[in-house]
Parts: structure tokens; C-alpha cells; sequence
């Protein structure tokens, strides 16, 4: 499945997106235990690898932060979510843990140092688009609370809905 950058965030950004279809996987009994053993790995191996002071300072974490300004956003109030979750194990609070699928991508996050979403392809219409947002569009966030957008936010859309915002801006 491909992922169209709209021209009028191309102008703006350099931004590269890209999109992995999984097919096949279920959530199963014994993949709590399974994940959880590789999480406690992840995290101890993090929490020797990095300082809280140092985070900032990561190469693919600095790149992150410097779009965030691009984009008007201060980083130091909004992390980027690789970001924050890298801190929360350097910080001993440890990933928040999910479901086995959210807490697997939220692995990939924290190894990259990648930020990463998840759908549910039976939930989608694609094609999949990133643009900026329209005035009064909405969004269906965790909970599931609903939020108005501005129309200066940066989203992801498939043909009918907005699926995620990437970060709220001020532009």
C-alpha cells in the first residue's frame, strides 16, 4: 500500500513516509508473556545505552526534534513519541504496555528511534494520504475522544477520515 505526500507538504517538509502491510497476526494468550520478556530486554539494554541528558542529542532523535520546530511545534512540550518513549525507560517507568501489537511497534519505536503507527487494514479506505488538515475536519483519538482540527496540522487520511495527526502545530 502506498502513501501519497500531498504537494503542499512536500513544499514544506522534507518528509519520507512509508507503510508495511501485516497480514495473519492475532493476539493470542501466550503473546503477553512472549512480548513481555522481549520488552524487559529492550529496557534494560536502553537504560544502559543512554543518559536523560544525552536523549536530545541522538542523531535520529534530533531530526525529529528539528522538523518539530520546522513545523512550529516546541519539542520540549511535544516529544516526538520515540522520544518520549525512550525517555520513560531511561526514566524506569518503563514502555506502557498495551496489547501485544501496540506494544511491539512501540519496540520498533524505541530500537529505531522511529516513530510508528499501527491500523487495523478491515478499518482503512485506502489510498492513504499525508496532508494538512481542513478546518473543522475531526479526528477520532485514543479513548475515544474526538477532536476538531485548525487546519494547520500535519495528518494522515484515508479517503474518508483523518487517521492520525502527526503533530498539532502552530504555523
Amino acid at each position: 500500500m502506498r502513501i501519497v505526500v500531498e504537494d503542499a507538504v512536500r513544499r514544506k517538509f522534507d518528509i519520507r513516509v512509508d507503510c508495511a502491510v501485516i497480514k495473519g497476526v492475532r493476539q493470542t494468550e501466550g503473546a503477553h508473556s512472549d512480548i513481555s520478556k522481549e520488552v524487559a530486554s529492550v529496557e534494560a539494554e536502553l537504560r544502559s545505552s543512554y543518559s536523560i541528558d544525552e536523549i536530545k542529542d541522538v542523531r535520529m532523535i534530533r531530526l525529529q526534534r528539528d522538523f518539530f520546530w520546522h513545523m512550529g511545534v516546541d519539542p520540549t512540550k511535544v516529544r516526538p513519541a520515540s522520544e518520549a518513549l525512550l525517555r520513560r525507560i531511561v526514566l524506569n517507568k518503563g514502555l506502557p504496555r498495551v496489547s501485544p501489537i501496540v506494544d511491539a511497534y512501540n519496540l520498533a519505536s524505541v530500537k529505531t528511534l522511529l516513530t510508528f503507527s499501527a491500523f487495523d487494514l478491515a478499518r482503512i479506505d485506502p489510498p492513504l494520504s499525508v496532508r494538512f488538515s481542513r478546518a473543522g475536519e475531526e479526528v477520532v483519538l485514543i479513548g475515544p475522544r474526538r477532536e476538531k482540527l485548525t487546519g494547520k496540522e500535519l495528518v494522515l487520511t484515508d479517503s474518508a477520515k483523518v487517521l492520525r495527526v502527526y503533530v498539532h502545530m502552530a504555523m
